[in-house]
């Protein structure tokens, strides 16, 4: 009898690939879209299964059915289902439930059968060229161009790559040295960039690729194509227009591949596709970003491309959303965002004693960052009703859509955040301008219920809680005043990316709930995470956010500072990673210290002769007249930082 080994012949790597198909309802683009190396590690397990099942014994016909009917009774295969699973969720990081699940009986798309997935795999029936991800992934690679990093990812092996330890970018200049067949760079300088498709070939050729773009890997490098079309001063309205696409991808109609079959109709059923939906995110917009929208529209359609495969992909709506946005921001200015660490931190204290079916209110709450991040978060309650107040029509939108692809309880409203109400809410968080924190801060007590569960977090420059300031931040006419101050958080340096020199975060009570005493979270040598990561903390010491809301939580119950170790030992419970704790972060201040020596205190003295050294040096600055040149702006700098080191040293 003729047996079939278990290697790469043919026949059988197309029935073993039809079975595992199969088995989750995949259809062949679908794995054709696994990164290689999740299909190689997949296919050597499930071999194995097989093997040692006695299925390569058989003949192949005999294979062949056998794996037909194993795949018709996949529930009874249960060892390999939990291969397949274990190997997907293990190697694509995706959250359940998985994109590349089998649909459920609602929807009007059949699952495939065997023998047509046998049929695909095997070449017999090639796929649509339209039809096939990995095909339309692959032309967009001659659009994009890639820095050396970009290209030390992709010769990163996955297991390196999720652990952080990348492949050296400078390997990319001994590679052009050595190579005289590596791509010419299509932008030269210090920071080339190359064109992706001769990289990929490249890498290919040289077998050094180890990892090819994903689709969110693509979506996010695609963005790259929308600053040069639009007008420089255009980079709200083309962050909205962004936006826009996401939104309006459902209403445009996908090109169905049954209806073309390649060529100049395949081509210009695209960009027909492509053209309704720019306009549709137009529409959304209500504003044309683009110099010239005419010319614009041929050089948007790998743009469009890109976030269709996203959105097949395994990431959800809301993970494209953000993604697209990131990208964007590092090629053009928005409005200020809180930071991912500081949203984190923001959510871990306010959702830590947070009442049980409460509400919450962003003021000033912009894209609706902070409020995604309260309602995904899972240490602690998550309120009943949240809402947003934001006076930009375009911000509002885009954290409308937000609440919307969450299916969130929640109301974004245009209007100024510092008008008066007659809402009262259980929690305030607010990331508000620099200036005028005053205000803001009197907005945040005024909006708490007045009950001793309600918070308000509000971050604040930290020289605003300095000596003889907290009396009138507070409106405290001496230290027997109450002080509806409960915690402040030291914040790291550039936690706020928009604001200058450190910051804190405070978490205050309701008027009716004043405090005698104020914990005092120092953070501003270390580093916030919202856990630890895999390759571990470089630099400054990482504290993670999941400690610092049970530190708070213990103060709130025992008005005491909780011992390191029971504060570790609780995050881990929520996070499953431990940590060691920094010894100094927690002090705790009375409410007339608090109001006679301040909670910002630069703990670095400068020595009396540096101190007269600074002086003189400022005072002749400031006895100059600037030239109006290249100089005159340098000495206007440092007359500008003489200044700042002055005021926060205390110098004089």
């Amino acid at each position: 009898m003729d047996t079939f080994d278990s290697g790469d012949n043919s026949p059988t790597t197309a029935a073993v690939e039809g079975f595992a198909m199969s088995m989750l309802g995949l259809t062949a683009d679908q794995f054709a879209e696994l990164p290689a190396t999740t299909r190689g590690k997949l296919m050597a397990r499930v071999r194995r299964q097989l093997r040692q099942e006695g299925v390569f014994d058989l003949d192949y016909e005999e294979m062949q059915a056998t794996l037909e009917n194993r795949a018709a009774e996949a529930d009874s295969s249960v060892s390999l289902r939990r291969i397949i699973d274990s190997e997907l969720t293990l190697h694509l990081h995706a959250p359940a439930p998985m994109a590349f699940q089998a649909p459920m009986a609602s929807q009007s798309r059949p699952l495939p059968t065997f023998q047509s997935l046998l049929r695909t795999s095997s070449g017999r029936t090639p796929p649509s060229v339209i039809g096939s991800i990995g095909a339309r992934r692959e032309t967009l690679y001659p659009h994009l161009l890639v820095s050396s990093t970009d290209v030390a990812w992709l010769a990163t092996k996955a297991a390196d790559a999720a652990m952080g330890n990348l492949t050296n970018p400078s390997v990319i200049t001994h590679w052009r040295k050595r190579h005289d067949e590596f791509p010419e760079p299509v932008v030269a300088g210090r920071s080339p960039r190359f064109r992706l498709s001769d990289v990929v070939d490249w890498l290919n050729d040289t077998k050094r690729l180890e990892q090819e773009p994903s689709v969110d890997w693509l979506w996010r490098h695609a963005i790259q194509l929308l600053p040069p079309l639009a007008d420089p001063k255009q980079a709200t309205p083309l962050r909205h227009f962004l936006v826009g696409l996401v939104a309006s991808a459902d209403r445009v109609v996908e090109l169905d591949p049954s209806t073309v079959h390649g060529g100049s109709d395949e081509i210009g059923a695209m960009r027909s596709e492509s053209d309704r939906l720019v306009r549709a995110a137009l529409d959304w917009a209500a504003a044309d970003p683009f110099r010239e929208l005419d010319s614009a529209l041929s050089e948007l359609l790998p743009v469009t491309q890109a976030l269709r495969l996203a959105i097949d992909g395994p990431s959800s709506r809301l993970e494209v959303l953000d993604a697209g946005l990131e990208a964007l921001s590092r090629f053009s200015t928005s409005t200020h965002e809180t930071t991912p660490a500081l949203t984190s931190l923001i959510a871990d204290l306010a959702l830590a004693e947070a009442p049980a079916g409460g509400y919450l209110l962003d003021l000033g709450c912009g894209e609706g960052r902070l409020l995604t991040t309260l309602l995904s978060h899972r240490n602690g309650g998550t309120p009943e009703f949240v809402e947003g107040w934001e006076r930009d029509p375009g911000a509002a939108g885009i954290a409308r859509l937000r609440m919307d692809l969450m299916d969130a309880p929640a109301r974004i409203g245009v209007r100024d955040a510092l008008d008066p109400a007659d809402d009262r809410y259980d929690t305030v968080c607010t990331d508000p301008p620099t200036g005028n924190t005053s205000t803001w801060l009197r907005q945040c007590l005024d909006l708490l219920r007045p009950d001793d569960a309600s918070r308000g977090f509000i971050l604040i420059p930290a020289a605003e809680l300095r000596e003889g300031r907290v009396g009138e931040l507070f409106d405290m006419g001496g230290s027997g005043d109450p002080l509806p101050l409960e915690a402040v958080v030291l914040l790291p340096p550039g936690s706020r990316p928009h604001a200058k020199g450190l910051q804190a975060l405070c978490v205050v009570t309701s008027p009716s709930n004043p405090q005698d005493s104020c914990m005092v979270i120092d953070l501003s040598g270390k580093r916030i995470e919202p856990h630890l990561s895999k390759q571990g903390s470089r630099g400054r010491e990482v504290v993670t956010t999941p400690v610092l809301g049970q530190a708070l939580h213990r103060w709130r119950q025992d008005h005491a500072i909780a011992d390191p170790d029971d504060l570790c030992a609780e995050a881990e419970a929520l996070t499953g990673t431990r940590q060691a704790l920094p010894a100094g972060l927690f002090t705790v201040v009375s409410k007339a210290e608090v109001f006679d020596r301040g909670i910002y205190r630069p703990r670095r003295t400068v020595p009396d002769e540096v101190a007269a050294a600074i002086t003189d040096l400022d005072s002749a600055l400031q006895g100059m007249d600037p030239p109006a040149d290249t100089l005159g702006s340098a000495l206007i700098g440092l007359q500008t930082a003489m200044a700042r080191v002055i005021r926060e040293y205390r110098i004089r």
